[in-house]
């Protein structure tokens, strides 16, 4: 467990402080209260444009995504057939299928010029 966390730790460094978030690997979350941990390791600004959802079918897992005001008030910077990047509140936002977080970022204009 603490070579795990060393490793995150490691991995952090290396990506300059530039990602703030990272869905679970797999973007598996083992139930809801598991969900609900990390909605609140994201920064406390966007907490608010996050939500639970339960999954039906083989699964029924526990999903993490953007609810209405999120999609009414972000910006899309890029989409491609599986992912799209959006910007809220000085964050960008990677989505999968433009619902599920992947990860979130400080917000860098001089990329998206």
């Amino acid at each position: 467990m603490k070579h795990t966390k060393l490793l995150s730790i490691v991995e952090d460094i290396l990506s300059e402080g530039k990602t703030l978030w990272k869905a679970p690997r797999g973007q598996k979350y083992e139930n809801e209260a598991h969900a609900k941990r990390e909605i609140k390791k994201m920064p406390s600004k966007l907490q608010k444009y996050f939500t639970t959802k339960s999954v039906d079918g083989p699964s029924y897992g526990v999903d993490v995504e953007v609810n209405k005001s999120f999609e009414k008030k972000a910006e899309t910077l890029d989409s491609s057939m599986d992912t799209y990047t959006k910007e809220i509140d000085g964050f960008e936002i990677t989505l999968a299928d433009g619902y599920y977080p992947i990860s979130i970022a400080k917000f860098d204009e001089s990329e998206w010029k």
